[in-house]
């Protein structure tokens, strides 16, 4: 369903690309949700009315969703990837849902069956292996710029929480590329069957997986840190004025040509990992949270630790080999500066 005055041929489009997806998964993994239906928005406040009309509850922040009944809920412009709306990855969501038996029940569904990772991994990696097979990009590289993306997390998959983050996706994408080399692609969904039948997520992990959930973690950090991509790195830390680690702060590194760039965020000691697609020199912009496009508040300066002046960024040259040690040191109060005004314009 369409809202908003949303062009009608986005119906159509929705509707070819439901209908190439249920019939891709059914095909490979056998099984199908009756009855999908999709509402799409043209901006958040519409579709947290909508969601809260359809379901009667109140909408998670989220722009892109699944819910209980077979549903999904998109805000049209911030749902795609590669031009495509994310209906593969909510899709998959409806089949983990479906399979694991709770019904209209999915906070019940997200307290039994196990970690954010390992939910939005096994999405992501659905989308990745349908969108290989309609040609947009081949698995290989979707998984290589996942690789690259998880070289930019300096912490570890277990420490990625029960919130919906960035680091869950990337991490969660890769562990699941591992647990499917180690038991097979059929055993996804097996794992939500076998939640079904009342075993708690961490026995219906082992018994599927052929591995406990703990021994996983540490096998999969053995496993990343063997197949770190051949990319260089910038690592440090972010601290508060007294010297105590910051978490969830964002680290933006930009080429000096503008050419390059990528980021990450600071974990729980403040210690941050970012890698840089090529060797050069990088500037290091600071993003509080809420992490949007408009909460840059400065730049990494080599004397101070921080400044609110592009002039004074620092250059960091990466060349021939890891950056270590950029100490990041944010000012007295700085949860009450202003973004940067250009960030906001842009």
């Amino acid at each position: 369903m369409l809202y908003n005055g949303l062009d009608q041929g986005l119906a159509e489009e929705v509707h070819a690309q439901m209908a190439s997806i249920i019939a891709f998964f059914d095909a490979r993994f056998g099984v199908s949700v009756p009855g999908v239906a999709v509402y799409l928005t043209d901006n958040r406040n519409t579709l947290e009315d909508v969601f809260l009309d359809v379901t009667g509850f109140r909408m998670a922040r989220s722009d892109c969703l699944a819910a209980r009944g077979g549903t999904i809920f998109l805000v049209e412009d911030r749902c795609r990837v590669d031009g495509l709306l994310v209906l593969d990855h909510e899709y998959f969501h409806l089949l983990q849902i479906h399979l694991a038996g709770f019904g209209e029940n999915t906070e019940g569904f997200r307290r039994a069956t196990g970690p954010i990772w390992l939910l939005e991994g096994m999405a992501d990696y659905a989308e990745a292996v349908y969108r290989a097979e309609v040609g947009l990009r081949t698995y290989q590289e979707l998984r290589d710029e996942n690789a690259f993306s998880v070289t930019s997390w300096a912490g570890r998959l277990e420490a990625t929480g029960d919130r919906i983050f960035v680091e869950g996706y990337v991490l969660g994408f890769l562990a699941v590329d591992l647990l499917v080399q180690r038991a097979g692609e059929g055993a996804l969904l097996d794992y939500y069957r076998s939640v079904s039948t009342g075993l708690s997520w961490k026995d219906a992990f082992s018994d599927v997986f052929g591995i406990g959930v703990d021994a996983f973690y540490e096998e999969f950090e053995l496993h990343r840190a063997e197949n770190r991509p051949p990319f260089h790195t910038i690592s440090g830390s972010v601290v508060g004025p007294r010297g105590d680690g910051l978490r969830r702060i964002a680290l933006v590194v930009v080429s000096s040509d503008g050419a390059q760039s990528s980021y990450s965020l600071s974990v729980a000691d403040g210690g941050f990992v970012i890698a840089v697609p090529a060797e050069g020199w990088y500037t290091i912009s600071i993003n509080p949270p809420p992490t949007t496009a408009c909460t840059m508040i400065g730049w990494y300066e080599e004397d101070t630790g921080f400044t609110a002046s592009r002039r004074g960024a620092t250059y960091v040259e990466v060349r021939g080999g890891d950056v270590e040690g950029i100490a990041v040191r944010l000012p007295d109060a700085w949860w009450e500066l202003e973004p940067i005004e250009h960030c906001a314009e842009e």
